[in-house]
This record gives C-alpha cells, sequence and structure tokens, in this order.
C-alpha cells in the first residue's frame, strides 16, 4: 500500500482494514515497530497513506463505519479531556479530526472499553453506534450513540456481573448474547434501541422432539 502512493506517511503492521465509500480504505498501523497502532487512510487507487490520529496509548480496535464517519476504541490520556482510558472515539470526516465520543460513561483514568469483548461489540445499527461498556458504578450496560457525549444513552443494564456478545443485526433489530451473572447461562436478546424494545427471546429446546420453540418474554 504504502508504495502505490511513493510518499505518503509510512508504517508498519497494517490491520483492521475497512473500505469506505468511494476508494477510501482504513486500517490500522503503527508508523514504526515500536509505536503504538494508529489509523491511516488511504485513498485508491494511487493515493498514499495518511496517519489520521496521534494517540498516546493507541487504537485497540473495533473500526466501525456510520455513514461518512469510522468509529473505534482508543486510548489518549494526553487529550483536552485529560487523563482518560479506553473510550469510544470516531474520525469525523466532515470535521477532518479524531473526537472523543464520551468519557461520561467511566469517567477518569477508568476504561469504559474494559476488555476486547466490550470492543468487539461496537455495532452500527439503525443510524447509531451500539456498545456494551463497564460503568463508573461496575456495572456493564448497552449503550446508544449519535457520536455526541450528549447523545449517548444506556440502553439496558445487567448490573454488575453482567456480560453481552455476539451482536449482530438481523431483520431490523439488533441481537446479542447476555447474561446477568457468571455462573448464568448466555441467552438470546434482541434490540429496537429502545429501553421497552430490548426483551429477552426464550428459547425452549425439548430432547424428544427435537423443535424449537421462540417466545418473546
Amino acid at each position: 500500500i504504502a508504495a502505490m502512493g511513493g510518499g505518503g506517511q509510512p508504517f508498519t503492521l497494517p490491520r483492521a482494514l475497512l473500505s469506505q465509500g468511494s476508494g477510501l480504505l482504513y486500517f490500522v498501523a503503527r508508523a514504526t515497530n515500536g509505536a503504538v497502532d494508529e489509523l491511516y487512510r488511504v485513498t485508491l487507487p494511487g493515493g498514499t497513506a495518511t496517519r489520521l490520529t496521534t494517540t498516546s496509548g493507541g487504537i485497540s480496535g473495533g473500526l466501525v463505519p456510520l455513514g461518512a464517519d469510522i468509529y473505534f476504541a482508543a486510548t489518549h490520556d494526553t487529550s483536552g479531556a485529560g487523563v482518560i482510558g479506553r473510550e469510544l472515539w470516531r474520525w469525523n470526516n466532515a470535521a477532518g479530526q479524531a473526537q472523543l465520543v464520551t468519557d461520561s460513561i467511566n469517567i477518569g483514568p477508568a476504561s469504559a472499553l474494559a476488555d476486547n469483548n466490550q470492543i468487539a461489540s461496537i455495532t452500527a445499527y439503525n443510524g447509531a453506534i451500539y456498545f456494551y461498556a463497564t460503568t463508573r458504578a461496575d456495572t456493564r450496560e448497552l449503550f446508544r450513540t449519535n457520536g455526541t457525549d450528549a447523545g449517548t444513552v444506556s440502553v439496558k443494564s445487567l448490573g454488575s456481573g453482567g456480560f453481552f456478545a455476539n451482536f449482530y443485526v438481523s431483520n431490523g433489530l439488533l441481537f446479542f448474547s447476555a447474561k446477568a451473572n457468571a455462573d448464568d447461562p448466555e441467552q438470546l436478546w434482541f434490540t429496537d434501541g429502545t429501553a421497552a424494545g430490548t426483551k429477552l427471546v426464550e428459547q425452549t429446546l425439548p430432547l424428544l422432539t427435537g423443535t424449537l420453540t421462540v417466545k418473546v418474554l
């Protein structure tokens, strides 16, 4: 990729390639082997690589497009927000800059996106970004955001032992598996983006008949 443009910003170890729009390729890479991961972009065909971010702790992944913007998890405790943990950021394409979406979920040096499963939960659905995060009160909650701090709201909380995974959009709904406690089995849920529209799907698997009954609780 670097050779295509002949003189773009150097990088190594590219990963998480994301094609977006007409002839745009976003990816995570490092300026040198010892550097942290940053967001890069190439305009195809024949464009040069441009580094879009300069963070203190690097980008942890989760590149998800919404409109012309790119959402990702990053650690950047030298930003204008001060010392913060691993949080949700977006590349605002219109403004040409990386912007912190919110630090209000787990304010301060603690991370809202505390583990890789939370990073993997970042999903675009119905014109918004959904993700599960750890709050300052140590609860695990499903959040929805329009890309702003004011527009980031909790959709569902499962308490301090909660766990969400396997986010998948189908038939106009966002499905995911979740459990309220570590010892509980994971169950199938769906949401339409509202608290009232976030419901458990009851699953019954009779051993003798082999049939599957699905009922919305």
